[in-house]
């Protein structure tokens, strides 16, 4: 089921830094006005204490989160950490000099006075003295910003790897189910025992299109990638002994372009989809002619992470129900498909797997032409299967078919978001 999700909500986030600045502001205060004491001098409480540690921490209010955005910006990660560590270096000082200069100033122009009044020298001089610990905040504000974002990355690994575990234990469990598909040999045999005594040329027909077909499954049973034309030639021959079972009821149409038939695709890549079909179209036999295309809806989609890629396949949506199917493939194939394949029709965006209540909810923040777009997603067992609702979560646009990814990267969410939205 599908929810939008917030589109932001900086307050939660936001609101931890200048709280953190304020706590330092009264630390600072408190040892500034303590310390003097001890000395012996006498420091007027507001304009030596408060207001010099206040204004400092003000300054960094402002400018922290720009430093965060920075480190999102230029992130020290293994293939750019060498560049962005010298352009760290160079904002570094930029920042560090402007707060300096501004904390200075400021400070210099609330307490002025005939004793002490404002000066260009005296403000030259604490900023080349002092510039030095503004490099230290921001290095320190850069490395807790690094530090989260690898905490934040290993908990993500460690989500889909146990997710990953599963559904390998699912597979496995689910080819030792199918792989010998009795279902199939049993109708098959059965129709072969009927047709010696009416018709022995199909008879003998079915039975060496299914010779073909236990061969293919055979010679290929340990191969994870095989060539699209010997996966279609494999599924030429299970369509062909269906059809002898439903006769006229069952026709095909594949359109097929001729450069795509050396490409690697997963072994047995269309038998999800035709099983799935003749188990749900399939009591149409005796009605008259029916064929995939005008039925059996789907989109296909490429998606790429990091150093991994996938091909997808996605069937028409019914209620909140929808067949997915989803293969790995090498990442250049991926890559070479977006690029030459979907350059028009590509989608950009960061995904969040958020727990909540024996739940795991993937949660895709858009970007690109779909930027600010925040959308939800939670797979169910069942379509009635319960589940709690987390206190961010949106309306809910399941049915709402302009959220689909195919409709998004047609006709980007900005291009429609003030129509009217669908109720929650």
């Amino acid at each position: 089921m599908t929810f939008l999700g917030p589109h932001e909500r900086p307050w939660v986030k936001w609101a931890l830094i200048p709280g953190a600045w304020l706590v330092y502001a009264l630390v600072m205060t408190t040892q500034t006005y303590f310390a003097y004491m001890r000395e012996g001098y006498s420091v007027p409480f507001w304009g030596g204490a408060v207001l010099p540690s206040f204004i400092y921490s003000v300054f960094w209010i402002l400018l922290t989160p720009l430093v965060l955005f920075l480190a999102r910006r230029f992130p020290l990660d293994p293939a750019h950490r060498k560049r962005n560590i010298v352009v760290h270096i160079f904002l570094s000082l930029g920042i560090a000099v402007f707060q300096r200069v501004g904390y200075e100033a400021t400070v210099m122009a609330l307490n002025a006075t005939d004793k002490w009044p404002f000066s260009w020298e005296r403000l030259f001089q604490l900023t080349i003295g002092f510039f030095d610990y503004g490099l230290l905040v921001y290095w320190v504000i850069l490395l807790m910003h690094q530090a989260l974002e690898y905490t934040r990355l290993i908990k993500e690994e460690e989500l889909r790897a146990s997710a990953l575990k599963t559904q390998l234990a699912e597979a496995q469990l689910q080819t030792l189910k199918t792989q010998l598909q009795p279902h199939f040999l049993f109708n098959t045999l059965h129709s072969i025992s009927e047709l010696i005594h009416e018709d022995v040329e199909a008879a003998d027909t079915m039975i060496a299109r299914l010779g073909d077909f236990l061969r293919f499954t055979l010679q290929n049973s340990g191969k994870q990638m095989v060539t699209l034309q010997k996966d279609l030639e494999s599924m030429r021959s299970y369509f062909d002994i269906e059809r002898s079972r439903f006769q006229e009821a069952l026709t095909m149409q594949m359109e097929i372009e001729p450069q795509t038939l050396d490409a690697l695709v997963p072994s047995f890549l269309w038998q999800p989809i035709v099983e799935t079909y003749l188990k749900f179209y399939g009591s149409t036999q005796g009605r008259g002619p029916w064929s995939p295309t005008p039925s059996l809806k789907y989109t296909r989609n490429v998606r790429v992470a990091g150093e991994r890629a996938w091909l997808g396949l996605k069937g028409r949506v019914q209620g909140a129900t929808r067949l997915e199917y989803e293969y790995e493939i090498p990442l250049h194939e991926g890559n070479e498909i977006l690029d030459t394949l979907c350059a028009e029709g590509r989608l950009e965006k960061w995904r969040h797997w958020v727990p909540h209540a024996g739940h795991e909810w993937e949660v895709d923040e858009f970007l690109g032409a779909n930027a600010g777009l925040v959308v939800a997603e939670l797979e169910l067992d069942d379509e009635a299967e319960a589940f709690a609702r987390p206190s961010w979560l949106g309306a809910e646009v399941t049915h709402d078919v302009r959220y689909f990814n195919s409709r998004l990267a047609s006709r980007p969410w900005p291009q429609w978001r003030d129509d009217r939205e669908p109720a929650p």
